[in-house]
C-alpha cells in the first residue's frame, strides 16, 4: 500500500552509514571542524519543541551563546539537499524541521547530523535544534522522533497564555497568507456575494502593506471559534492559530513516547521577565555547565531590551492593534478548559486566567 511504502521510504533515510570518525580532542580544548570537512555531526541532544510565538527564537538566541550548545549550519548544508527540502527545512538559524518537514520532502539523517560539527570523545558538547512545528506532531511522527534521537535527548517547550499567543500568531500568519493572495473558501464567497463589510473589504485590499488588521480579526473571531479548531472553511492557518495553543493535547502525544523527565516545560512569560533564570533551567536540565562568560553575554542582551520577532519576516512586526479586551476574554473562554486540561496534567497552574 502507499502507507507501507511511505513508512519504509522513511525508515530508509533513518539510517545512515557514513563514516562518523572525529579529530581527537586536542589537550587544549576542543576546536569543532567545519561541517564542511565531512565529518557526521550528532544527533541533537537539545530540541526546542515549541510553541510558536512562545519566545523560541529568544531563548534559542540565548541558548546559542552557550559555548558547548552547537547550532545547526543550515546555511552550507541547505545548498546541497534536495529542492524540496531547501524550500520547507532550515530557517531563522535555529529551525531545522528535521521530523516535521525535511524528512517526509526526503532529508535522511546523514543531511540532519551534518548540520553539526562532529564532536570528539570526551567533549561536553551538545547539538540543538529549535523547531516549534515540533509541537503539533502527530503520533506517528513523535514516535518516529523518539526512536531516532538518543535516549539522552531532552526536550524543552514555551508555554505562553494561548490567548496571547493567538494574537501574535494571527499577526504573523494571516498578514503572509492574505499578502500571497490566500483566500479561504468562506472568505472569497462572501467578497464575491458581497457579505463582507466595507471596512473588512477595504482591509483585504490594502493590507499588503498594512498586514492583518485587528478589523479583520475582530469581525472573524466568534465564526473561528464557532469552527475550532479545524475550520476546514478558512484559511488553514486558522487551524494554527487555534491547535498551537491546546497545550495538553500536543503534549500528551510526546508524553506517550518520552519519559516525563525528559521534557521541561517553561512559562513564555517568566522567561520574558527573567531570561537569565530561564536559560539558567535550560542549561542545567540539559546537563551543561553553567558559565559565568555565557550568563554574562544573557545579561547583556537582556539589558538591551532586544527581542527578536520572527514574525517581522512575515509582516507581524508592527501589530495593527493591541489585543482588546473583548477579544481577549473570547479567547481566554475558548482556551479555559483546554488550560485547565494543561495544569491537570503536568500538576502546574500556569495562571494565565487571573492575567
Amino acid at each position: 500500500s502507499t502507507s507501507a511504502s511511505s513508512s519504509e521510504l522513511i525508515s530508509r533515510r533513518l539510517t545512515c552509514d557514513a563514516p562518523s570518525d572525529c579529530p581527537v580532542q586536542a589537550a587544549g580544548g576542543f576546536a569543532a571542524p567545519p561541517p564542511s570537512a565531512g565529518y557526521l555531526g550528532p544527533l541533537p541532544r537539545l530540541l526546542l519543541i515549541g510553541t510558536r510565538k512562545g519566545g523560541t527564537t529568544f531563548l534559542s538566541e540565548l541558548l546559542l551563546m552557550h559555548p558547548h550548545i552547537l547550532k545547526p549550519h543550515c546555511n552550507e548544508q541547505k545548498a546541497k539537499a534536495l529542492p524540496r527540502v531547501r524550500n520547507m527545512a532550515c530557517v531563522w538559524d535555529k529551525e531545522v524541521r528535521f521530523f516535521s518537514r525535511a524528512l517526509s520532502a526526503g532529508a535522511d539523517l546523514c543531511w540532519y547530523r551534518r548540520l553539526y560539527p562532529c564532536v570528539p570523545g570526551g567533549a561536553p558538547h551538545l547539538a540543538f535544534d529549535g523547531s516549534p512545528d515540533y509541537f503539533v506532531l502527530d503520533d506517528q511522527q513523535v514516535a518516529v522522533m523518539a526512536a531516532t534521537l538518543p535516549s539522552s535527548a531532552k526536550l524543552v517547550a514555551a508555554l505562553r497564555n494561548p490567548a496571547d499567543r493567538f494574537y501574535s500568531a494571527y499577526n504573523m500568519g494571516m498578514s503572509e497568507h492574505l499578502r500571497r493572495g490566500g483566500r479561504a473558501p468562506r472568505l472569497a464567497r462572501e467578497l464575491r456575494e458581497g457579505g463582507a463589510s466595507e471596512r473588512l473589504r477595504d482591509s483585504l485590499r490594502h493590507n499588503s502593506t498594512a498586514g492583518a488588521s485587528y478589523q479583520l480579526l475582530a469581525s472573524s473571531l466568534d465564526r473561528w471559534i464557532v469552527c475550532a479548531p479545524d475550520c476546514p472553511e478558512e484559511l488553514g492557518v486558522i487551524k494554527m492559530f487555534f491547535n498551537y495553543g491546546m497545550y495538553a493535547v500536543n503534549l500528551r502525544r510526546f508524553y506517550a513516547h518520552f519519559d516525563r523527565e525528559r521534557v521541561l516545560l517553561l512559562k513564555s512569560e517568566d522567561l520574558y521577565r527573567a531570561p537569565l533564570q530561564a536559560v539558567r533551567e535550560v542549561v542545567t536540565f540539559a546537563g551543561l555547565a553553567s558559565l559565568p562568560e555565557h550568563e554574562a553575554q544573557v545579561l547583556q542582551k537582556d539589558s538591551s531590551n532586544e527581542r527578536r520577532n520572527s514574525g517581522s519576516l512575515w509582516g507581524g512586526k508592527s501589530y495593527t492593534g493591541k489585543l482588546q479586551p473583548l477579544e481577549r476574554a473570547k479567547l481566554i473562554a475558548f482556551y479555559t478548559p483546554h488550560n485547565r486540561d494543561l495544569y491537570q496534567l503536568v500538576g502546574r497552574d500556569f495562571g494565565w486566567e487571573a492575567e
